[in-house]
């Protein structure tokens, strides 16, 4: 079976090894377009590197340009360029990570038509999981995009629930973000009255760290020898830098690669994703749950979009509101007292063991696999098949 993969997203090596043990899989040779350069918000000037590890059972990998770079709704890849791919080469199946407004997807669509592929279906995976009725007149535009996608591929239930919204009458195919299991494994567990709190990623008010800070200080008026550490970068990092010169339990450190994250998740016991919902966004997974999850970390977060979800596949209890100090104080006391009963080694032992089987790399992949393969009929997007 041949499957092309496109996004602007595989420009980062990480991104493209769900697809690469995709590639892996007896039957399958997969292709991937992918930009020869991005920006992003959190990192300037990235370009494709290609990566023997990452890239290894890729039947071919199509560097190309884009136009609009750094927009993930408006950027398109080469038209010339892909119609040469798209004529080159015939596919049984495309995806394409991208929402259902974007231009690469009607630019897709045209070459498509004009292709061998003309009739390939394309699988389209989204992660708009807000409800925008400002742009609720783009829902004509957006079902007349999606004529030629067979599956919306979801990371969360709240994205299906805004595709249903839109009237956009597609299946919708739990697709959730993945991890590399390689990196990642079960430290031991130690019993200690002093727990090391800790959050990686973008430093950004959105994220709810001024929450955080707030509610450890009020913690750490009890448990004097907890620690937090905040490892990342962003806008608020000199707010956090000031609380930590007021509070030595405070540590913030610099960004660390993504392939280095497994370090950052050994040193802590438990993690917190405290992020707020705001009207240009909410959570739409958390993969640094999944990831301290598999290395055995208690993991808490705010009830903001997928994080109770995803908490509830990883059998965590931990959930404050949103924006609210007094609630995440009473989860994080609750953590520690639950630190201390018998059973807490086997419940985090159930959590990295979950995570390692519903979202690793090699995990994500099979799944993906068997919706190609139409293994799998279900319209539900929960991990349960039916």
């Amino acid at each position: 079976m041949r499957v092309l993969v496109i996004g602007h997203s595989l420009v980062v090596d990480t991104n493209r090894a769900v697809w690469n043990e995709l590639a892996g899989i007896s039957s399958f040779d997969v292709d991937a377009v992918v930009p020869i350069n991005w920006e992003s918000n959190l990192i300037k000037n990235l370009s494709y590197q290609h990566n023997p590890m990452m890239d290894s059972s890729f039947q071919k990998i199509y560097s190309i340009p884009t136009y609009l770079k750094g927009n993930g709704s408006f950027y398109f890849f080469s038209p010339l360029k892909l119609y040469k791919t798209l004529s080159e080469n015939s596919y049984e199946h495309i995806i394409m990570a991208q929402e259902t407004w974007s231009l690469s997807l009607l630019i897709l669509n045209i070459i498509k038509s004009i292709t061998k592929n003309k009739n390939t279906p394309i699988h389209l995976w989204v992660c708009q999981n807000i409800k925008k009725k400002n742009l609720y007149w783009l829902r004509h535009f957006e079902r007349l995009n999606c004529k030629t996608v067979k599956n919306i591929m979801c990371c969360c239930q709240e994205i299906a629930d805004v595709i249903k919204w839109k009237g956009i009458n597609r299946r919708c195919l739990y697709f959730p973000f993945s991890f590399e299991g390689s990196h990642y494994h079960l430290k031991p567990f130690t019993k200690k009255e002093n727990l090391i709190f800790g959050y990686l990623g973008r430093f950004g008010e959105e994220k709810g760290l001024n929450i955080l800070i707030k509610a450890f200080k009020k913690f750490n008026q009890k448990y004097s020898s907890s620690q937090l550490i905040l490892q990342g970068a962003g806008p608020l990092k000199d707010t956090l830098l000031a609380a930590a010169k007021d509070n030595p339990q405070i540590i913030v450190k610099d960004p660390i690669p993504h392939n280095e994250a497994h370090t950052f998740y050994q040193k802590i016991d438990v993690f917190i994703l405290p992020s707020e919902t705001r009207s240009f966004w909410k959570e739409q997974f958390g993969r640094v749950l999944i990831e301290s999850a598999a290395s055995g970390c208690v993991i808490a977060g705010s009830d903001s979009g997928a994080i109770p979800e995803v908490l509830s596949h990883l059998q965590s209890p931990y959930v404050f509101q949103e924006g609210d100090e007094i609630s995440l104080v009473e989860q994080m006391i609750k953590i520690q007292k639950d630190y201390q009963l018998e059973d807490m080694p086997n419940k985090i032992s159930l959590s990295s063991e979950l995570s390692f089987k519903l979202f690793e790399n090699k995990s994500v992949a099979k799944r993906i696999a068997r919706y190609l393969q139409e293994k799998i009929k279900t319209v539900d997007i929960l991990l349960e098949e039916k």
